[in-house]
Protein backbone atom coordinates (compact mmCIF):
# COMPACT_ATOMS: atom_id res chain seq x y z
CA UNK A 1 0.00 0.00 0.00
CA UNK A 2 1.39 3.41 -1.00
CA UNK A 3 0.78 6.74 0.68
CA UNK A 4 1.80 10.31 -0.04
CA UNK A 5 0.88 13.93 0.51
CA UNK A 6 -1.51 15.13 -2.15
CA UNK A 7 -1.33 15.93 -5.00
CA UNK A 8 0.46 12.68 -5.80
CA UNK A 9 1.24 10.29 -8.61
CA UNK A 10 1.36 6.56 -7.93
CA UNK A 11 3.04 4.28 -10.47
CA UNK A 12 0.98 1.23 -11.43
CA UNK A 13 1.29 -1.38 -14.15
CA UNK A 14 0.91 0.35 -17.53
CA UNK A 15 0.76 3.92 -16.24
CA UNK A 16 0.16 6.05 -13.15
CA UNK A 17 -2.71 7.06 -10.89
CA UNK A 18 -2.92 10.81 -10.28
CA UNK A 19 -4.63 12.02 -7.11
CA UNK A 20 -5.42 15.54 -5.90
CA UNK A 21 -7.55 16.84 -3.06
CA UNK A 22 -9.81 19.86 -2.81
CA UNK A 23 -11.86 21.46 -0.07
CA UNK A 24 -14.25 18.55 0.27
CA UNK A 25 -12.31 15.45 -0.72
CA UNK A 26 -10.71 14.21 -3.89
CA UNK A 27 -10.79 16.63 -6.79
CA UNK A 28 -8.87 14.34 -9.15
CA UNK A 29 -8.48 10.58 -9.27
CA UNK A 30 -7.37 9.48 -12.75
CA UNK A 31 -5.61 6.52 -14.28
CA UNK A 32 -3.11 7.83 -16.84
CA UNK A 33 -1.80 5.02 -19.09
CA UNK A 34 1.69 5.18 -20.57
CA UNK A 35 0.07 5.69 -23.98
CA UNK A 36 -3.35 7.28 -24.40
CA UNK A 37 -5.71 9.59 -22.57
CA UNK A 38 -6.43 9.61 -18.86
CA UNK A 39 -9.57 8.05 -17.46
CA UNK A 40 -11.25 9.11 -14.20
CA UNK A 41 -11.47 6.42 -11.56
CA UNK A 42 -15.05 5.71 -10.56
CA UNK A 43 -16.05 5.96 -6.90
CA UNK A 44 -17.36 2.97 -5.00
CA UNK A 45 -21.05 2.49 -5.83
CA UNK A 46 -22.03 2.57 -2.15
CA UNK A 47 -20.10 5.74 -1.28
CA UNK A 48 -21.91 9.09 -1.18
CA UNK A 49 -20.07 10.19 -4.30
CA UNK A 50 -20.98 6.92 -6.03
CA UNK A 51 -24.65 7.31 -5.09
CA UNK A 52 -24.64 10.89 -6.43
CA UNK A 53 -23.04 9.73 -9.68
CA UNK A 54 -25.67 6.99 -10.11
CA UNK A 55 -28.42 9.57 -9.47
CA UNK A 56 -26.83 11.79 -12.14
CA UNK A 57 -26.77 8.96 -14.67
CA UNK A 58 -30.35 7.90 -13.93
CA UNK A 59 -31.95 11.37 -13.66
CA UNK A 60 -29.73 13.54 -15.84
CA UNK A 61 -32.11 16.52 -16.19
CA UNK A 62 -32.92 16.71 -12.47
CA UNK A 63 -29.22 16.35 -11.67
CA UNK A 64 -28.37 19.18 -14.04
CA UNK A 65 -30.95 21.43 -12.39
CA UNK A 66 -29.52 20.57 -8.96
CA UNK A 67 -26.04 21.47 -10.24
CA UNK A 68 -27.23 24.82 -11.62
CA UNK A 69 -29.03 25.64 -8.37
CA UNK A 70 -25.86 24.76 -6.41
CA UNK A 71 -23.72 27.06 -8.58
CA UNK A 72 -26.22 29.92 -8.33
CA UNK A 73 -26.49 29.41 -4.57
CA UNK A 74 -22.73 29.68 -4.16
CA UNK A 75 -22.56 32.79 -6.34
CA UNK A 76 -25.37 34.42 -4.37
CA UNK A 77 -23.74 33.55 -1.05
CA UNK A 78 -20.44 35.08 -2.18
CA UNK A 79 -22.09 38.30 -3.36
CA UNK A 80 -24.22 38.61 -0.22
CA UNK A 81 -21.57 37.60 2.31
CA UNK A 82 -18.42 39.24 0.94
CA UNK A 83 -19.51 42.88 1.49
CA UNK A 84 -20.60 42.05 5.05
CA UNK A 85 -17.27 40.34 5.72
CA UNK A 86 -15.33 43.34 4.40
CA UNK A 87 -17.39 45.67 6.61
CA UNK A 88 -16.70 43.48 9.64
CA UNK A 89 -12.95 43.35 8.89
CA UNK A 90 -12.83 47.12 8.34
CA UNK A 91 -13.95 47.60 11.95
CA UNK A 92 -10.70 46.10 13.28
CA UNK A 93 -8.89 49.05 14.94
CA UNK A 94 -5.68 48.75 12.89
CA UNK A 95 -7.60 48.49 9.61
CA UNK A 96 -9.91 51.35 10.61
CA UNK A 97 -6.96 53.62 11.46
CA UNK A 98 -4.75 52.79 8.45
CA UNK A 99 -7.15 51.92 5.66
CA UNK A 100 -10.56 53.18 6.73
CA UNK A 101 -13.96 51.68 7.16
CA UNK A 102 -16.37 50.17 4.68
CA UNK A 103 -20.14 50.23 4.97
CA UNK A 104 -21.71 47.23 3.29
CA UNK A 105 -24.64 47.90 0.99
CA UNK A 106 -25.98 44.54 2.20
CA UNK A 107 -27.03 44.14 5.82
CA UNK A 108 -28.88 40.94 6.58
CA UNK A 109 -30.28 39.73 9.90
CA UNK A 110 -28.53 36.86 11.65
CA UNK A 111 -31.08 34.23 10.61
CA UNK A 112 -30.58 35.17 6.94
CA UNK A 113 -26.79 34.89 7.24
CA UNK A 114 -27.14 31.46 8.89
CA UNK A 115 -29.47 30.40 6.07
CA UNK A 116 -26.98 31.61 3.45
CA UNK A 117 -24.12 29.76 5.16
CA UNK A 118 -26.16 26.56 5.41
CA UNK A 119 -27.27 26.77 1.78
CA UNK A 120 -23.65 27.47 0.77
CA UNK A 121 -22.39 24.41 2.62
CA UNK A 122 -25.02 22.20 0.97
CA UNK A 123 -24.26 23.67 -2.47
CA UNK A 124 -20.51 23.25 -1.98
CA UNK A 125 -21.04 19.64 -0.90
CA UNK A 126 -23.11 18.96 -4.03
CA UNK A 127 -20.38 20.47 -6.24
CA UNK A 128 -17.70 18.46 -4.46
CA UNK A 129 -19.65 15.22 -4.87
CA UNK A 130 -19.81 15.86 -8.63
CA UNK A 131 -16.11 16.94 -8.74
CA UNK A 132 -17.06 20.39 -10.00
CA UNK A 133 -14.91 23.40 -9.26
CA UNK A 134 -14.61 26.95 -10.54
CA UNK A 135 -12.35 29.62 -9.03
CA UNK A 136 -15.14 32.22 -8.75
CA UNK A 137 -18.06 30.02 -7.78
CA UNK A 138 -16.09 28.09 -5.18
CA UNK A 139 -14.10 31.08 -3.90
CA UNK A 140 -15.95 31.17 -0.60
CA UNK A 141 -15.35 27.49 0.16
CA UNK A 142 -11.76 27.29 -1.05
CA UNK A 143 -10.60 30.43 0.82
CA UNK A 144 -9.72 28.48 3.96
CA UNK A 145 -7.49 26.01 2.06
CA UNK A 146 -4.76 28.62 1.50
Amino acid sequence: MASSKLPATFPVYGGVIEMAIGSYGFSRAHYVPDHGESDPLLPDRQSVRGLRLRFHKRFKKISTVIGIIAALTLLASVFLSLPQLIEYLSQIPWVEENIGTFVSPVSLPGWANVTIITAGILAATERALMLRSHWLIDMETSYWDH
